[in-house]
This record gives structure tokens, sequence and C-alpha cells, in this order.
């Protein structure tokens, strides 16, 4: 992929097909692939017939398909709040199941243990998978596994559920999508949706609820508006999760009795007061690590080489991006592996060097400390981004 240029495709709102050209957000992001920094635009405009939050400006089919496959992977399937949430999603999608003897498709699923705890309990849990770096991360291609994309995925195979967590706002054409996968589910099936909710939107770090690689941004009206126009019923529904998440269970039953759209009325001001917010924390963040780069006068080891260090690495200039000596990161199955180009060493490493450790996470960010002082590093060397707290779920 040496000289990969993004290619770009403007598209209409996937619920009413209005044009919408005015866009309230453009940005531009840094993507580490096969071993190249890449920018990628975003532009994400607010419908002003159904008020749906989207980009109307995108990479096209081949451009999209490329950053998937080959994009660097970031596994968190060590990081203990990511797999209870996963327990969480399974306990929820169980309430639906009598038996155990169940079928399903698990669609984006990153190979997480979402479909291996349902295997564990007598499901044929099945699973779609696009990126190869994540599939060669895993070492996995069994007879359960799909590398492909959800919009090339063929076959008759009746699904009693089909899940798409966290994966509808990165689709191209969710409601096509969601049209095809119908023909898939037994007749009794269920689809389990999670995605994030763009009304419980709150920028505590660095990350940002607009990725380049999130196309849509659903509240739970937009979602349910995308239900109806591809077919389906929502039966049940939580907004409420702790990580600021929309779930559902829909069918496709034999009539939709309310097809009539339900508006945001009140979503421009939602929008501003993000963006606001925002604004000031990354701007904190960026400006803190500058500062302990400043104080140290040296590089630094960023501890963490996951989803936190992959925003502040697209979100920093280069020459914060260069202060970077490598990462560390306590996963023993990244240890000699390049994040983003840097290096990956681990937590002994560490003793044998006398830079400066910064903390790279919130949710984590006082149980790493702990971990550091474990290896008898002192704390004079550890380097906190913030200074508040809140909950691990």
């Amino acid at each position: 992929m040496k000289g990969f240029t993004v290619k770009y495709e403007t598209r209409y709102c996937n619920i009413c097909t209005a044009h919408n050209d005015k866009n309230f957000l453009t940005a531009t992001s840094i993507a580490y692939i096969d071993n190249e920094w890449i920018p990628i635009k975003s532009y994400v405009t607010r419908c002003r017939i159904c008020s749906l939050v989207y980009n109307n400006i995108i990479p096209n089919k081949k451009s999209l398909s490329l950053i998937y496959e080959r994009s660097s992977y970031s596994n968190r399937d060590k990081n203990p709040t990511h797999i209870k949430n996963i327990q969480e999603q399974v306990k929820y999608v169980k309430r639906f199941f009598s038996r155990k003897n169940y079928v399903s498709l698990d669609v984006g699923s990153a190979l997480d243990k979402f479909s291996e705890i349902l295997r564990a309990e007598g499901w044929q849990a099945y699973e779609i998978e696009p990126s190869s770096v994540s599939m060669a991360y895993n070492g996995l291609n069994g007879k359960f596994i799909f590398h492909q994309n959800v919009e090339e995925f063929q076959g008759s195979k009746k699904f009693d559920l089909i899940s798409l967590r966290h994966v509808l706002e990165h689709l191209r054409n969710p409601i096509n999508v969601l049209k095809k996968l119908s023909g898939n589910l037994s007749p009794n099936g269920k689809v389990f949706i999670e995605v994030p909710n763009l009304r419980k939107a709150k920028p505590l770090d660095v990350n940002s609820f607009f990725r380049f690689l999130h196309l849509y941004h659903f509240t739970p009206n937009s979602l349910s508006n995308i239900l109806k126009k591809s077919g389906y019923e929502i039966i049940d529904s939580d907004d409420k999760i702790n990580y600021g998440a929309i779930r559902i269970i829909a069918v496709r039953p034999k009539s939709i009795k309310n097809r009539k759209l339900i508006i945001d009325q009140d979503i421009k001001r939602i929008l501003d007061k993000y963006f606001i917010t925002e604004s000031k924390t990354r701007g904190h963040i960026l400006h803190r690590l500058r500062n302990i780069v400043k104080s140290k006068k040296s590089k630094i080891l960023l501890w963490g080489a996951g989803f936190h260090s992959e925003i502040i690495l697209q979100l920093a200039d280069k020459k914060l991006r260069d202060s970077i000596e490598c990462f560390v990161d306590s996963d023993k199955l990244k240890w000699g592996k390049l994040f983003y180009g840097k290096l990956i060493r681990s937590p002994e490493w560490c003793i044998t060097s006398d830079l400066p450790i910064v903390i790279s996470s919130l949710i984590s960010q006082e149980s790493i400390e702990q971990s550091i002082l474990s290896y008898k590093i002192t704390k004079s060397r550890i380097n906190k981004l913030y200074s508040y707290k809140i909950p691990r779920y």
C-alpha cells in the first residue's frame, strides 16, 4: 500500500435520502496503515430533514475496505473493563433465548470473547471479521470465522441471533446491510445491536465521539429510524449503559405498525455542548503531554499500546510523536511488535531505562501506576495525564 491515497465519495442521508452539504465538523486524523501514516478526513453533518448525524463525505468503498483490511490492530481482550462489557452483552442477549444450542453470527467481531463465551455454552457461534491484521494477531482462521466484509457475506445459513456490536456506525449503508442480513435470520431470529449513544457522549479523555471510522453517530431515535427503514421492529432497548451506548434487540415482523420517523429536535444543542467540552479536554491533555516532555528534557516511554495511545498519536504533531521512544505494555503478546511504528517493550525493560514514563489511560490510570510501582520503578519517573478519576465499569 505504498503511496496509498484515500479517495472519497459524497452520499445522501441513509434514512430519508436528503442531500446535506453543510458540515459542522471537518477534521483530519492520522491512521497507521502498513507502516505508513495516512491522513484521513472526516466530514460530519446533521440531516436537515430527519436529524440523523452522519459523515456525508467518506472514503469510497475501495479505500474503506483497504483501511479496515490493513489498519493497525489493538487487541483489548486482556482489558478487564472490555471483558466485563462483553460479559454484560452476553447476559443481555441470553434473556431472549431459553436453550443453549442456538446458532449465532457476530458481525465485525474483532475476534473478541463474545462468540467464544457463547460457544463455551453450547452455541454454534460464527463470526465475520474483515481485518487481516486482527486475524494474524489472534492466529485464527477456524471453521467459525468468516474472513470478509459483511457486504460480501454470502450463504443461505440461518441464524437465531445476528449481532452487530459497535459495528453499525462503521458501515457505509446500514440499511442495506440490515436488509441483507434479514435473509439469514431464522423464523424466530433476533438482531442484537449496540452502538455509541450521541446523547451520552462525554469527552472525559482524548477519545472523540466523532472518530474518522465512525460514519454514523446515533441517538436512540435515529437508531430506531434506521431499524424501521430496514424492516425491523425493536422489542427491547437500553440506553442506560454505563459506558454510554444504546443496546437493542429487534425482530423482523410480518408488518411494521409504526413507520413514522422520530426527529431529535434538540440535536444542535447537544452537539454544541459536546464540542465545547471536547476542545477544552483535548487541549488540556496535549498541553500536559508537551509540558512533561519539555520539563523532562528527554524522550518518554508511553505506557499502554492501545486505543488511548492510538488517539494521542492521531492528534499529536510530528514533534510530539517523535518524542515517544517506545511503548510499554503488560500484554506479552504485544512485546516486540510495532505499534504505529514504535516498538512495544515489556514492563521489565523499563527497569533498564531511566526515561520518564507517561501513563496513556484515564480509566486504568490508577491500576497501571500500581503495576509500574510493583516493578520497583521509582514514583518520580511516573507521569499521569489526568488529575481526576472516573469509575471503572
